[in-house]
Parts: C-alpha cells; sequence; structure tokens
C-alpha cells in the first residue's frame, strides 16, 4: 500500500459546476461522464488533454491548469480564462490519463488531412506525476459534473511546497466556510473547501485541512499533523457510498445487509432507465425495484423491475431466508400486479390489497406472488419472520371479508380492523389470522419478532386498545397515541397492549426488540408532556412553534408494564425518525431526518451540516448521545448494523452533491430528481480507526470498539469488546506501535508492536460474552498528541490455536477543548 496524503478540492461556478460547450465542438450529453481527451495534434493547443463541461473548458497543459470560463452580461456573452499554475513546479511532468473510457474519438478538422486524427483516447482523470517532489496532482470530475483536483503525497513529502498562482483572476479570497472564491471578469469560481482523512488499512480519520493566501494572486494548503504510516482521504467515517437511480428519482425503503457484505435493497422506482442487468426478472419499468450490490458498493449482482402498472405502489418489507431468496409485501392499486398460478388471491379485490411476492435468490423468477386482502382497501405495513422461516404480516383492513381462522384472539371485523397474519414460509398457507379490534382508527406501523417468537406490533390509534392489566399506560392520553402490543406466536392470546404517549399527537415509526424482549420505539411527538425518565438524555420537548414534529426514543421492558428509559431527541424544527437498531452492546442506534439546525451532534460527526438525514446513537441506559451526526439532505429509510460502529443506511437523496465514493456504481445524480442512495459509515470518533481483522472464537469475530472519543481529562472513556468467550479473564494489549502486517500467537493475529511499550490489562467479560474497559485519561497537556494501539485476547476453545483476537484499534488523545 502506498502511503502518503490526498488534499481534494471541486471547482464550481456561480449556479452549477463550470463546464462550456467549446464553440468548434459540441458539448457531451449532461448525462454522459466528463471526459478528458487527448491531443494528439488536432487542436492547436500545447494542451495535453481537454475536457468540456457546462460552460468551461479545461485545458490539461504541462505547467498548469487552464479554465475558459464564458459568462454574459448586460453587453451579452463574455469570456475570462484562469490559468491556475504550478509555482515552482517541474517543467515537464509526465502527464498521463487514468482509467480510459470505451471507444475512441475522430476528428476532421479542416480540409487538411495532416491535422485529421482517428482512434484519439479519453480517460476518466488526468495525472500530473511529481509536479513537486513526491507530489501528484490528479484532475477528474467531482460530484455534480465538476472538475475536482487531488495533490497526492508519498511519504515525507512536504503539502507546503505545493504552492498555485492563479493567472487572469482578479482577486482570490478564503470564505468563512473555508472554500476559496477566485473573482473573474465573467463571474466567481469556488474551490470547495478541502476536507482529509486518514486511512490505514481501509479504515479512517479526519485530518482538519484547509487554504492559505499567499501574496501575488497565490493559494497553498496547510493540514494537521497526521501519521506518516497512513493515507489522507476525502470525505472521514464513510466507508462506501452509493447512487442508484434514473432521471427521474427513484427511493430505496427496505434493505438487507447479507452474508460476505452483499447489500439487498428495494424501494419505489420513477425512471425507466433505472439500472436493471440482464436476466432478471422484469426490466420493463415498473413502479418497484430489487437490486443487489456486491460488498463495496462498485457493482450490482442483480436488479430488476417488480409491480403492476397501477398508479401507487408501496413496498413495506423485504426478507431474505437462509438460501437467499427474497421475500417483499406491501400494497397496490394495480389491477395487474403479477401473481403466479395457485396464488391465494390472483385479482384485485377492492380498491386496494396487500401483496406478498417471492422472487429466488439471483432475482431471475418470481416463484410465488398474490393479492392478499378482501372486497374492500388492506394496506400491508409490515414484514418478519419467525424462528421457524414462517412469516409474519401485520397491517390495517377495511375488509370484513378479510381472511382470518378459528381459535385466534378476534375473528370480529368492524370495518377497520389491524390485522395480525402468520403464513407458511412460502406465503402460500395460512398458520393463523386475527383481528387487533378497537376504537377509533388503529393503523399499525411495524412488526418485529421477539426471539421467543412473539409478535411485536407499534401503531398509533385515537381511541380504544384492548389494553392489559398491569401495562405501562392503560388510559389514552389524548390525540394520536401510540401503541405496543405483543402477541402469543400461535395467534391465540394478547400478551400485553398498552398506550405510549402524551397529550398531542405522537406516532410511533420503527421499532427494535432486545435480545432480553425488551421494545426500543421511536416516533414522532408533538407532546410537550411525553413520558421521560430521570436522567435521560434530552427530557424537554424542542419544537420552538405549534405542531413541530420532535423524536421520542423508549425502551419498554419485555412484559410491557414499565419504561426502561424514554427521551426526546431533535431540534427546533421538524424531525422524524424512520429506523431503529439495537446494536452488540445494546446502544440504540436511530435513523431519520431533521430541518433543524440546532439538532444535536457530538464532537466526533463527519457532518454538522445545517440540516439532512441524522445517524445517531443512545448509550444503553439512554442518558447520553455517544454519536451523532449529520449526512447532507437526504431522507434514510432503514438501516442495518454490524459491529459496534458500522452503519449501513438506505433512502433517497436530494443534494446533488450527495457524498459518494471513488468506484461506487454510481457517483452523480443524472437529474435535479432524488435518487436512492446506500451509504455505510463508521461511527467511531474522528481520532479512532479499527484495522486488522479479528481471529474468531466461539461467538464468531471479536470487534473492539470505543465508547467515545479519547481526549485529555476524558473521564468516561472505555474501550469495548463484543463477540469475547462469556464470562472469561483475557487481556486488553496497549502498545505504542503498529505492526503493518500481524504476528501469530497461538493461532491469533496480532497487530499491534509487543515490542513497543505493550502493556497488557487483565479484563473479564461478562455473561453476554462483552467488556467493557475504563481508561480514565488525565488532565495533562502533554498527553495530547500521544499515539496508543490496543487489541483484545481471549483464551478461546474454538479459536485455531487456543486463543481468540478481536480487531485493533489505533488512537490519538485529543487535546482539551
Amino acid at each position: 500500500m502506498r502511503h502518503g496524503a490526498r488534499i481534494v478540492g471541486c471547482l464550481t461556478g456561480l449556479v452549477a459546476c463550470i463546464g462550456i460547450a467549446a464553440a468548434s465542438q459540441a458539448a457531451p450529453n449532461r448525462s454522459s461522464p466528463i471526459e478528458f481527451v487527448e491531443n494528439r495534434g488536432q487542436w492547436d493547443t500545447v494542451a495535453r488533454f481537454v475536457a468540456w463541461t457546462r460552460n468551461t473548458v479545461t485545458r490539461i497543459e504541462p505547467d498548469a491548469l487552464v479554465l475558459e470560463v464564458q459568462g454574459r452580461d448586460a453587453r451579452g456573452p463574455r469570456g475570462a480564462m484562469v490559468r491556475i499554475a504550478f509555482e515552482c513546479g517541474a517543467d515537464n511532468p509526465a502527464i498521463v490519463g487514468e482509467t480510459a473510457l470505451p471507444g475512441s474519438r475522430n476528428y476532421f478538422i479542416g480540409n487538411d488531412r495532416r491535422h485529421w486524427r482517428t482512434g484519439v483516447r479519453a480517460f476518466a482523470s488526468v495525472r500530473y506525476r511529481d509536479v513537486w517532489d513526491g507530489i501528484d496532482f490528479r484532475v477528474r470530475e467531482g460530484h455534480g459534473r465538476c472538475v475536482e483536483y487531488d495533490l497526492i503525497l508519498a511519504p515525507h513529502a512536504r503539502l507546503d511546497r505545493a504552492v498555485f498562482r492563479c493567472e487572469g483572476a482578479q482577486s482570490i479570497r478564503i470564505t468563512s466556510s473555508g472554500s476559496l472564491r477566485i473573482e473573474t471578469p465573467v463571474g466567481t469560481l469556488h474551490m470547495h473547501a478541502p476536507t482529509t482523512w486518514e486511512e490505514i488499512d481501509g479504515r479512517s480519520r479526519p485530518v482538519r485541512s484547509g487554504f492559505r493566501i499567499l501574496p501575488r494572486s497565490r493559494f497553498a494548503f496547510w493540514a494537521d499533523r497526521h501519521d506518516e504510516e497512513a493515507t489522507l482521504v476525502v470525505d472521514p467515517t464513510i466507508v462506501w457510498s452509493t447512487l442508484i437511480g434514473g432521471f427521474f428519482g427513484e427511493k430505496i425503503t427496505k434493505m438487507k445487509q447479507l452474508a460476505g457484505g452483499d447489500v439487498l435493497v428495494a424501494g419505489q422506482a420513477g425512471s425507466s432507465d433505472f439500472p436493471t442487468t440482464p436476466g432478471v426478472f422484469d426490466r420493463v419499468y415498473k413502479h418497484l425495484f430489487v437490486s443487489r450490490f456486491t460488498a463495496g458498493g462498485t457493482s450490482l449482482v442483480y436488479s430488476t423491475f417488480m409491480g403492476g402498472t397501477g398508479l401507487r405502489e408501496i413496498l413495506s418489507g423485504l426478507l431474505v431466508d437462509p438460501q437467499g431468496n427474497v421475500t417483499l409485501a406491501g400494497w397496490t392499486e394495480s389491477t395487474d400486479f403479477p401473481t403466479t398460478p395457485g396464488a391465494r388471491q390472483p385479482m384485485l379485490g377492492g380498491f386496494r390489497a396487500g401483496f406478498l411476492s417471492r422472487l429466488s435468490a439471483d432475482g431471475s423468477t418470481l416463484a410465488y406472488s398474490s393479492y392478499f386482502g378482501g372486497s374492500a382497501s388492506t394496506n400491508i405495513n409490515g414484514l418478519d419472520a419467525l424462528s421457524s422461516g414462517d412469516l409474519v404480516i401485520v397491517g390495517q383492513t377495511t375488509s370484513k371479508d378479510f381472511p382470518t381462522t378459528s381459535g385466534v384472539f378476534s375473528t370480529a371485523p368492524t370495518g377497520n380492523d389491524v390485522f395480525v397474519t402468520r403464513l407458511t414460509p412460502d406465503a402460500r398457507h395460512l398458520v393463523f389470522s386475527t383481528f387487533i379490534t378497537g376504537g377509533g382508527s388503529p393503523f399499525p406501523s411495524a412488526v418485529e419478532v421477539a426471539p421467543d417468537d412473539r409478535i411485536v406490533v407499534i401503531g398509533q390509534t385515537t381511541g380504544a386498545l384492548p389494553v392489559t392489566p398491569g401495562a405501562f399506560m392503560t388510559v389514552p392520553a389524548g390525540g394520536n397515541d401510540a401503541f405496543v402490543l405483543s402477541i402469543a406466536a400461535t395467534g391465540r392470546t394478547l400478551d400485553y397492549a398498552t398506550f405510549i404517549g402524551g397529550r398531542g399527537h405522537d406516532t410511533p415509526r420503527a421499532l427494535a426488540v432486545a435480545p432480553n424482549g425488551d421494545v426500543i420505539v421511536t416516533g414522532t411527538t408533538i407532546s410537550l408532556n411525553f413520558p421521560t425518565t430521570p436522567g435521560a438524555f434530552d427530557r424537554t420537548y424542542n419544537g420552538t412553534g405549534f405542531s413541530i414534529d420532535d423524536v421520542f426514543v423508549t425502551r419498554l421492558t419485555a412484559d410491557g408494564s414499565h419504561v426502561q428509559f424514554s427521551t426526546y431527541l431533535g431540534s427546533a424544527k421538524s424531525d422524524f425518525p424512520t429506523g431503529v437498531a439495537l446494536d452488540q452492546g445494546e446502544r440504540v442506534v436511530v435513523i431519520g431526518a431533521t430541518q433543524g439546525m440546532n439538532f444535536p451532534t457530538t464532537p466526533n460527526a463527519s457532518s454538522t451540516a445545517a440540516w439532512g438525514a441524522f445517524v445517531s446513537r443512545l448509550s444503553p441506559s439512554g442518558t447520553r448521545l455517544d454519536y451523532s451526526t449529520l449526512v447532507p439532505p437526504s431522507t434514510p429509510f432503514d438501516l442495518a448494523l454490524s459491529g459496534t460502529d458500522t452503519i449501513t443506511f438506505v433512502g433517497e437523496a436530494a443534494d446533488a452533491h450527495f457524498p459518494t465514493t471513488p468506484g461506487a456504481f454510481q457517483t452523480t445524480k443524472p437529474s435535479f430528481y432524488p435518487d436512492a442512495f446506500v451509504t455505510r459509515l463508521e461511527m467511531l470518533p474522528s481520532n479512532v480507526s479499527s484495522y486488522g481483522n479479528s481471529t474468531a472464537g466461539c461467538k464468531g469475530p471479536l470487534l473492539a470498539g470505543v465508547t467515545e472519543e479519547p481526549r485529555v481529562g476524558g473521564a468516561a472513556f472505555e474501550i469495548t469488546c463484543i463477540g469475547a468467550p462469556q464470562s472469561s479473564a483475557g487481556v486488553l494489549a496497549v502498545a505504542r506501535r503498529r505492526l503493518a502486517s500481524p504476528v501469530t500467537v497461538l493461532g491469533a493475529a496480532i497487530w499491534i508492536d509487543p515490542t513497543a511499550g505493550l502493556v497488557g490489562v487483565p479484563v473479564t467479560s461478562d455473561a453476554l460474552g462483552e467488556c467493557t474497559v475504563p481508561i480514565p485519561i488525565p488532565a495533562a497537556p502533554q498527553l495530547a498528541g500521544q499515539r496508543f494501539y490496543l487489541q483484545f485476547a481471549w483464551p478461546d476453545t474454538c479459536a485455531p490455536g487456543g486463543l481468540s483476537a478481536s480487531n485493533a484499534l489505533a488512537t490519538m488523545i485529543e487535546p482539551q477543548p
């Protein structure tokens, strides 16, 4: 691996990314990638490569990046040229095209055949090699079809030698946001503030950097101290991120993370040019899609349309069985929704019906598909599976002839009912089907099966509910109240049912069930008196106006009798959560969207943008927020966790500059319509990175993490380990250096250097195989900047040589704020 540093900036115009159509040649199609075309003499210029965007020509000359910009004022079209020259750079650096684009280009310019050129190549990027000693300069397409550039530093290269001179600029200055403004006679060019991260074995942490203004219209960069054995890259904490979609926009509403790292996603499609793959079930445009990404988000395993041609279809459930078969659930108004021979309900019975469909593991075959409902309207709002593989669906129906079975909790419809239905794994046959009747307008939001196969349902109601004695709240508080109910796997009895809420409207949106059966519910509330618990992270409603949605997060005991913790989470403007999950340390992770400028974020956040999507993690007790970050304007809808610190989430992105990673399947939006996205984020603090692999034991891989960033005077800093042998003694090893490749001790891969001040701290895991080691950091300023490398090891009968080990952590102690 090559170590070094990378500084990235993006050149943009006043309104759009800079680009122009050259007078002698049409501009490329807006949806096509920027092409850097080699100059083999077809153009009379010293430029080695030329690229066109909407109002700019970019020329790659030996000693400068040249921008020919076209604008307009009251006098008509005007032009300007800015040369970003390399101050004291190499006289004639090697300039090479990288990543050849398909096809070739032919140029028949003028009537002199000597100037005609055929078979001209184009590239996705161009690299100047060693412009300054040990520093490469690369030009490429960035987000939003703008021209971006990278500075790539070899080990020990000096960033301060990279100095640029702006020729043709009227002035240059740094804005309050850190971007560089270059004033020209036809407008302002912007270079976005550079962002950097330090990458070690695929893991990363941010490093502060920025522009420096020098005399005589020159600029350079600064960057904080970084590990010389690491690489600095853009966008801290994003492991990978990709868009997927066509011109008119899509959104992913459901996802599953598969063994091996692949990600299965499904949602609503709005574009006939949505990417599909050969050999799948349906490549003709429909309202729904199912796509499977390879690990890393670089390509599609398969992608298919699904559904009918009616005006509305909603996907509400996605499951994958151990063989990889995919079950989909939702509701449709299409009369031509695809059904299969032997379907339970081959035709649409009312205005709207649920659907259940089963795709083969490779997406090529529809094994089973059927409508589900009665003669009126039916929505399926949630899908999960029991340990036997049987399916459970929940929803709402106005059909009095909705199918029920005997011996269940209720078979008496009221005309507006919640239903809970259990089917065989192939979705063909009913095991049981029951109503949950009550007054008002009950509406179920989601379902999840508990470890003991109890079926937990959340929803909202304006009226009565068949609450149970001893439940947390047996009387509605007013407005729309949230409800949580648990029904036995047989469908015969209601374990418990309870309200949760205050005097305003309370709407649950997502739930998760803990290993011990506790239920975590998140939703929106406008209740100033929503029930919170002593010591909770936030006990005060955050909205500043009438009916401003705030987030609530509540953990209910397994028997529904009382609340473990309950807290608000939000900003002064509307916030709404869309998903919740519990990590292996039982920390609660919530995703959603916020319109507020003061949504709570933590110092380790990768972004504190004014508004957008949020990813927040509460401590197991709900008393503190140990991670919270924003993502540029987008709406996430579903999530999956892996380990203690990695989240994958999906949704729709409206921002033209939504962050994607190099090599991702789709890095730019083809239009202003929202596109679907898949993003994998590392929730480690900014000064902690994970590296190396775990040597697995009886419980599988061991995962090391931290509870907060290490900082001088940090009394609450703790190291965690998950997946260790239960109730066992082990060791936390701490060293001052890391190893580039591991040494093997009793079959375990050890990634820290045992010769560099190694210290072993005895540790003990609990009954769940988890361990938390408090390491209070003294308030000693001289500790700032110190680096430590840590790894857990445990005697383990299932490990290859009798010793299991976690991944390693690289940490750097930050100074006090």
